[in-house]
Formats: C-alpha cells, sequence, structure tokens
C-alpha cells in the first residue's frame, strides 16, 4: 500500500492551496486614515473628535469592561450616550487621566 500514488506524502497539496488569498477591500464609506484630523499639538497619534469604548481602553491600555464598570458606578472618564452608543470626548479623558496623576513624594 505504501506504492500508491500521494500515499503517505506530506508535501501533497491540494490545488486551491495554490491560490493566492483574497484580497480584503475596506467597506464603502469607512473612514481612512487620509480622513482623520493631523496629530495632536505635543505629539501623539492623530484622533477623532468622539471615541468608542473600545478606542479609549485602547488608548488607556485596559479592558473595555473595565471602562464599561466604571461607567456603571460613576467612575471614569466622563462619557455620553448618542442612542444606543457610548461615546467619550478626547479632551475629557485627557482631563481624567491628569486627574489621575499622582503627586511626586
Amino acid at each position: 500500500m505504501s506504492g500508491q500514488h500521494g500515499e503517505g506524502h506530506a508535501s501533497h497539496t491540494h490545488p486551491s492551496d495554490s491560490r493566492p488569498a483574497a484580497r480584503r477591500t475596506r467597506p464603502p464609506n469607512r473612514p481612512t486614515s487620509r480622513d482623520r484630523p493631523p496629530a495632536r499639538p505635543g505629539g501623539g497619534p492623530a484622533r477623532e473628535p468622539l471615541a468608542t469604548r473600545a478606542e479609549v481602553a485602547a488608548y488607556l491600555r485596559m479592558p473595555v469592561k473595565t471602562l464599561a464598570y466604571w461607567a456603571s458606578i460613576g467612575e471614569g472618564p466622563a462619557y455620553q450616550r448618542t442612542g444606543r452608543h457610548t461615546r467619550y470626548r478626547w479632551a475629557d479623558v485627557d482631563q481624567w487621566l491628569e486627574r489621575q496623576r499622582q503627586p511626586q513624594r
């Protein structure tokens, strides 16, 4: 049985494996980096005026659930609801972050 064609050969590939991967295109009407405002004064990445909870969590390097919990107990950066969507103003996030700064000892 080991003499049959294709049996026991790990290098055998299916013909579909040799096709190039399909290119992904961005959905229509989705903003690109060219549509975003320029970088903030003082450096740092460019940011939209309003941010999603996921964007703020990524910026603060913390889980999204932490921001959701803080919002439920009245802690964390100020936010607003637009319909069922939670949005943060970057200025509010920066002000909250500055208030979290610990004094030098």
